[in-house]
């Protein structure tokens, strides 16, 4: 599970593509037997690498020594469906290392954020104009976000606001911006750190991707430095292992300080491969990391990994303080113009996905545009330097929806990256409470295991990916599915193990509510009969009565370039179903949802919300050979919580 193949520079053609792609193996058949092989330890230093027919694992043979005693385990996992048998192996290793991540202290994953990184409006000098006065992004332009996010009522929602490579002094030399100080220029941002985040009402999340072989902390710690036979004069540096800890510490005081709430640290893919120390001194990467998770978790800091290696995401699992991690692409790059991942498009996350959800890391589609403005509709040829030169059908500006959904469905961040005053409100209240807080399904949306068939049994176009939500103890447990397809262009069927965990039975009922009907939400409206009015698409009693998944609506805007559809599985218990909250992707979130029970004749659900903000939930009522439609809007007072009850108790 990772990469299909070699995507760094510092890979190809030098024998180190086993480091590259040293996360767990899944084997499986036709029938999803399966068998995940995976290191147990020393994983930073672990291989997996296919050559000329043979398939080598153990200990990289660049490790320049190993200590008395030394051991290295790997584990064998076997199961059925590969869903399932990578949760199950997740959940071993989690154990075995005592894993407790800090989710629940992460904004970046539980609430709207702005951000600037690749794709941006607001990313350094990409655009060529800030918005609020010179080319490239200045303290003017983050006051006029701000501005215009509170005039839409958003500004509060926004929890934390991410810097990207452009927000410190350094050099573009090496791949991206080295840091020489991790600091605002005064030039563009005369306020500093502190004091404009207090203006914006948000604290910060800020980057880091490696650090200038000269920099204000180069005197105060021991370094390293890295090595490309190709490129030698690309060098950057990373604190020493050994100086790690007290480096973070520093690093970390300073920025909580100056209003961080949060670290990203990008590259790292590089900062392990392009570092021969590391590479060759066993444990000396996981030091590294050591040093900067033990800081942060003494400071309260969540971190998001990115660029990351599988091996750096099984590693974490005893890294508590690392949340979530990038699963895409960034957004700002064209599938059409790079070969790191094709396909992907930056929202084909679902088998990126899959490992995050086995190591329960949030995964991140990265950040998006929810309107093209209306200065980034010019023709590129025409203006190659405006903010439009990418074209009409490309990210940035595109599938601004699809992006919103998929960024929901992950149960990472939902990053805002739009125009100061050009968000478009209908599609984030669609994701988020009037809180900020991400309405997001229990889980990561995941590839379904027939995507992952060398059988014939997936989509000949496109992807179908499956997350949940499940209320209820164990035994009496229920679970409602949402399904995502984008793309599929001829009726495909759904698989028995493509729904997990399998929930089908003899006696079961289920019905199937689609989010959109063309280009709008599908309205169920109180007292009407839902199959008769096409609030339900239909009513089902097994995966084979699912009708065929075939996205054949209409582009939701004229430049968009995919189609897709967002099903709603719901089961029938005692002649009732919860359909859930109108107007949110996830309708039953368990942020909203607290509780739901259903009895013999009704359903009632407890209710989460803030004081002063009204929410419409849907329940259905089976009627001869239809269903009625109920709903209930209720008004939260100052205890935040409301009781809704549909039918009599």
């Amino acid at each position: 599970v990772g990469p299909a193949g070699s995507n760094e520079p510092l890979v190809d053609g030098r024998g180190l593509q086993g480091l590259s792609t040293s996360g767990p193996v899944i084997l499986f058949d036709k029938n999803f037997s399966s068998l995940v092989v995976a290191p147990m330890d020393n994983f930073k230093n672990a291989v997996h690498y296919m050559h000329k027919g043979t398939w080598e694992s153990g200990v990289s043979s660049e490790v320049t020594s190993l200590p008395s005693g030394f051991q290295h385990r790997t584990m064998l996992v076997a199961g059925v469906g590969i869903t399932a048998t990578m949760e199950k192996w997740g959940k071993l290793l989690r154990k075995a290392y005592g894993t407790n991540r800090k989710h629940d202290e992460d904004r970046n994953i539980n609430y709207l954020s702005y951000w600037t990184d690749n794709g941006a409006y607001y990313s350094g000098g990409a655009w060529g104009e800030a918005g609020g006065g010179g080319k490239f992004v200045n303290e003017q332009s983050f006051r006029a976000v701000a501005s215009g996010l509170e005039k839409q009522n958003l500004l509060k929602a926004v929890k934390i606001w991410q810097l990207d490579d452009w927000w410190y002094p350094g050099h573009g030399g090496v791949y991206s911006a080295c840091v020489r100080n991790w600091t605002l220029p005064p030039a563009t941002f005369p306020s500093g750190l502190k004091q404009l985040s207090e203006d914006l009402q948000t604290p910060w999340l800020l980057y880091v991707p490696y650090w200038c072989p000269q920099n204000v902390y180069t005197d105060d710690f021991k370094w390293i430095y890295s090595y490309n036979p190709d490129s030698p004069e690309l060098v950057y540096a990373e604190p020493h292992p050994d100086d790690s800890l007290s480096f973070y510490r520093m690093l970390f005081d300073y920025g909580k300080r100056n209003g961080m709430a949060g670290f990203e640290n990008d590259y790292l893919d590089y900062n392990f491969l392009g570092f021969p120390l590391l590479r060759k001194n066993l444990g000396a990467a996981n030091k590294w990391l050591a040093g900067m998770n033990t800081a942060a978790l003494e400071r309260g800091l969540p971190i998001q990994l990115c660029m990351a290696l599988p091996s750096d995401l099984v590693a974490s699992v005893a890294f508590d303080s690392m949340t979530n991690f990038r699963a895409s692409t960034d957004y700002g790059i064209d599938d059409s113009n790079t070969t790191l991942q094709p396909r992907d498009y930056n929202i084909n996350i679902g088998g990126s996905s899959l490992l995050g959800f086995a190591l329960d890391l949030r995964p991140s589609k990265d950040t998006f545009w929810t309107h093209r403005p209306f200065n980034c509709r010019g023709d590129p040829k025409a203006n190659p330097d405006a903010c439009g030169r990418w074209g009409a059908h490309t990210n940035p500006g595109s599938n601004n929806e699809l992006n919103a959904i998929i960024a929901t469905l992950s149960t990472g961040p939902v990053g805002l990256s739009d125009k100061a005053g050009d968000t478009n409100a209908t599609i984030v209240h669609r994701c988020i409470g009037a809180d900020g807080r991400i309405l997001q399904p229990d889980k990561p949306a995941i590839s379904v295991d027939s995507m992952f068939s060398q059988w014939g049994d997936a989509p000949t176009s496109g992807d179908v990916s499956v997350t949940s939500t499940t209320f209820g103890p164990e035994e009496t447990s229920i679970t409602l599915f949402y399904l995502l397809s984008v793309d599929v262009k001829n009726p495909w069927k759904l698989k028995e193990n493509d729904l997990f965990p399998k929930v089908f039975h003899d006696t079961s009922e289920w019905v199937l509510y689609t989010w959109f009907t063309d280009h709008w939400a599908t309205p169920c409206l109180n007292g009407a009969r839902a199959l008769a009015t096409k609030c339900l698409l239909a009513k089902v009693s097994s995966v084979n009565d699912l009708p065929s998944i075939s996205n054949n609506r209409p582009v939701m805007v004229a430049n968009d370039t995919h189609v897709f559809d967002l099903w709603l599985l719901s089961p029938v218990v005692h002649g009732w179903i919860l359909l859930g909250e109108e107007g949110r992707y996830v309708r039953t979130s368990r942020y909203r949802f607290a509780d739901v029970s259903f009895f013999e004749s009704g359903v009632r659900v407890e209710v989460n919300g803030i004081p002063g903000e009204t929410i419409s939930v849907t329940a259905l009522e089976e009627f001869h050979d239809d269903f009625i439609i109920h709903v209930k809007t209720v008004t939260f007072t100052t205890s935040g919580k409301q009781s809704i009850t549909f039918g009599n108790n």
